[in-house]
Formats: C-alpha cells, sequence, structure tokens
C-alpha cells in the first residue's frame, strides 16, 4: 500500500514538472501575425475558436507540453502563453496541440485552386480514413452608408466550417455531408450504401460519418 502511495506521489510530482519544462525556441514564434490584415477595435466577432484560453497539451514528437492555448481561426496559428507572453508554434506536421480534448494537426488539403497547401484542421477520428474540420474566419471590411436611410456596418468576422476527407496519406479533400459527395471519395460504394441502409445513416452529422469511416476501414 505504501508502495502504491510513493509511486502516485512520484508520478504526480514528475507531471507537474513537465508542465514547466520550456518548449525548445526552435518550434516558436515570438509574436503573433494576426494575419494579413490589422483587426478594428469594433469588429464583430472574434478571430479565436474559443477567445478563452485553456488547458493544451502540445507533442512534438515523442515530447509533451502542457501550457494555456487557443486558436486563432483568422491566422491559423496555435497561440500558447509563454512566459508572461503570446507566441503561437511554427507551423509543421510533427508538431500536434490538443485543447479542450479537440486535436489540432498541420494536415496538407487540395484547395479550391487544385494546388497542394498546409493548414490547421481539427482532427475528428483516428484511423486510414479521417473526417477532418477547418474553420475558417475571414474578416468582413466595414461599410459605409449609401444614404442617410441607411446605418453604416461595422466590419465582422464571417465564420465558415468546412469538412474534408483524408485518405492515409494522400492530401485532404474537402467533401459536404451529403452521401453522394461522401461514397465519390471512397471505393467499396455497394457496401457502403448497405451499411448506410441497415444502420439509417442520413450522413448530416460528424458521429453518423465517423461511423461509415470506421466500418470503411474494415473492409
Amino acid at each position: 500500500m505504501l508502495k502504491n502511495l510513493l509511486l502516485i506521489l512520484l508520478f504526480t510530482i514528475s507531471s507537474i514538472n513537465a508542465q514547466n519544462i520550456d518548449l525548445p525556441t526552435e518550434y516558436l514564434q515570438n509574436k503573433t501575425t494576426g494575419g494579413k490584415n490589422s483587426i478594428p477595435d469594433n469588429v464583430i466577432g472574434s478571430p479565436y475558436e474559443n477567445e478563452n484560453w485553456q488547458i493544451g497539451i502540445v507533442s512534438i514528437n515523442d515530447d509533451v507540453f502542457t501550457r494555456e492555448m487557443r486558436y486563432n481561426a483568422f491566422s491559423d496559428e496555435i497561440e500558447m502563453k509563454e512566459k508572461g507572453e503570446i507566441i503561437v508554434l511554427l507551423k509543421r506536421d510533427y508538431i500536434k496541440a490538443e485543447i479542450s480534448n479537440t486535436a489540432y494537426s498541420i494536415e496538407e488539403y487540395i484547395s479550391e485552386n487544385g494546388d497542394v497547401r498546409q493548414s490547421y484542421f481539427s482532427i475528428l477520428n483516428q484511423g486510414k480514413t479521417q473526417l477532418l474540420r477547418k474553420l475558417n474566419k475571414d474578416l468582413i471590411a466595414a461599410q459605409t452608408a449609401a444614404s442617410t436611410y441607411q446605418t453604416d456596418k461595422p466590419a465582422r468576422f464571417n465564420e465558415e466550417i468546412k469538412y474534408f476527407v483524408k485518405l492515409e496519406n494522400k492530401p485532404a479533400v474537402e467533401i459536404k455531408l451529403k452521401e453522394k459527395q461522401i461514397l465519390e471519395n471512397l471505393e467499396h460504394n455497394k457496401e457502403l450504401k448497405s451499411y448506410i441502409k441497415n444502420n439509417k445513416l442520413k450522413l448530416k452529422n460528424e458521429q453518423e460519418v465517423i461511423s461509415l469511416f470506421k466500418h470503411y476501414d474494415s473492409l
């Protein structure tokens, strides 16, 4: 009994010390970029997925660090508090982050122009076939009223959520949560349609799509 208590105490002390280890500076930028444009003071909305700082985990290969973090969807950056300053993680595919049980990872994807780009995605499931979620926040400029009968419109953030399917080591491809679009990116359509019918899936929410992907990986 005493031996078990000592082991638990040692593990707790080790965990606390691990949280205070400095992150290697080669994985950090000194400050946030703030995006391409400056953000007006009276802007409506927030550039963050969640404005509040939350305890998160950074994984760099086999090393793990705990920090206060948040995701800036406007500038596509993971911000962190480090020694009283706000810094950001470098965008590298071997640097992972988890904030409030949401895993973030740099992934390649096919853009609307057809070229391959990289960005942060929320990884919604593990496996050979993954559902990725990408939160975009665009800054809409303020608009001056065209006449005295109209009012000025302040600048605001426009939020958009997009979904992508990632097949093993291939770049992710954007999809709508609709059966036709999802099946267009998968094989074994006959088996999948049978699974969809037998389980009465509509594929209009994340959990149903993840369920289909898990079944697909088992074929």
